[in-house]
């Protein structure tokens, strides 16, 4: 076969996979609903399940901006603490709230993968602002009320707060990249929204109506934003958690040294579930997600073995860890 024979049969296989694409009424990123099967295009996911996700996190950005921007003043004029102590109290609040995003990036991606792991702690984010409106009313102890309460804020939202973004792109497959990117300029947009109202409407209740509106209202909101995204339950896509990141990276070094003899194909698409862009990056990894003889049976019965052959979307994530270490 000529070079220009090749070349022509393997724009043809091209054009066939992007036909078979479009005419699939399945997701091209392996995406399930909410009862465990294939996610179908134009049932679940794209705006409609998104729009539940950034409601959810308007009323988490209105509630957290409505506490952290009078924290200080509730700690002083109410629990009686001097300025520095007050103010100490909030650094470590906030330093709890951004330490926790690790903690529910990680949770998501070992074992409850983004919907649960939202959920769960969204719930604690919830239930921490109802303890802090009841606080406002001078339950005794107070100071130990008004400390759960704000600490099960930071844990509940902090730990959320990777997921969300990551969960509501998940809802735009490869085949739309644009619509994935205004997802994104749309939930930035729901933060800078949930600032303003917290700063000019929910902050300057408390010189009106005191502290149990000041609370109240965005506890009210949060729960609304909890229970906008349990309605989209059945919209969303769902991927499963393919556990730590750690073992993940060790699979795709295994399976690219087992491998290490077999030549890359020139084409990407031949690659094992190749789909959206390519990092030219630590090709040697790319050997990991070649399809060999052996490897067909076991695909074929969707059982293949992680630490034979990997997926290319795999193969990428390690390459991202791999080039985030100092060199």
């Amino acid at each position: 076969m000529s070079l220009q024979e090749e070349a022509n049969e393997n724009l043809l296989q091209v054009e066939e996979e992007n036909l078979h694409k479009d005419i699939t009424p399945y997701t091209s990123d392996g995406s399930i609903d909410f009862k465990g099967r294939r996610a179908l295009k134009h049932q679940t996911g794209n705006w409609r399940a998104s729009s539940f996700i950034l409601i959810t996190e308007l009323g988490v950005s209105l509630s957290y901006f409505a506490i952290s921007r009078n924290l200080v003043v509730y700690l002083k004029n109410e629990l009686h603490e001097e300025s520095v102590v007050a103010a100490a109290h909030v650094s470590a609040w906030q330093g709890t709230y951004f330490l926790a995003t690790l903690v529910g990036a990680y949770v998501a991606d070992s074992h409850w993968g983004n919907y649960l792991t939202i959920t769960c702690f969204c719930s604690v984010f919830s239930i921490g602002m109802i303890v802090l409106t009841l606080s406002t009313f001078e339950l005794s102890p107070q100071y130990i009320f008004s400390f759960v309460g704000i600490y099960m804020v930071a844990l509940g939202g902090g730990a959320m707060k990777p997921c969300l973004s990551a969960f509501g792109a998940n809802q735009f497959d490869g085949t739309n990249p644009m619509a994935k990117g205004s997802f994104f300029s749309w939930y930035y947009m729901c933060i800078k929204i949930g600032n303003l109202i917290a700063v000019l409407i929910i902050v300057p209740l408390q010189d009106i109506y005191g502290w149990p509106l000041e609370f109240g209202i965005p506890a009210f909101l949060l729960l609304l934003g909890l229970l906008s995204f349990l309605i989209g339950t059945k919209f969303y896509r769902y991927h499963k958690h393919g556990g730590s990141a750690l073992i993940r990276l060790c699979q795709v070094a295994v399976a690219a040294m087992r491998k290490r003899n077999l030549d890359l194909p020139k084409d990407n698409s031949l690659l094992y579930e190749a789909t959206g862009k390519h990092n030219p990056k630590l090709r040697c990894l790319d050997k990991a997600a070649i399809v060999s003889d052996s490897d067909f049976p076991s695909i074929s019965t969707n059982t293949s073995n992680p630490w034979m052959i990997c997926t290319v979307s795999q193969i990428e994530e390690s390459k991202v860890i791999l080039c985030l270490l100092p060199v």
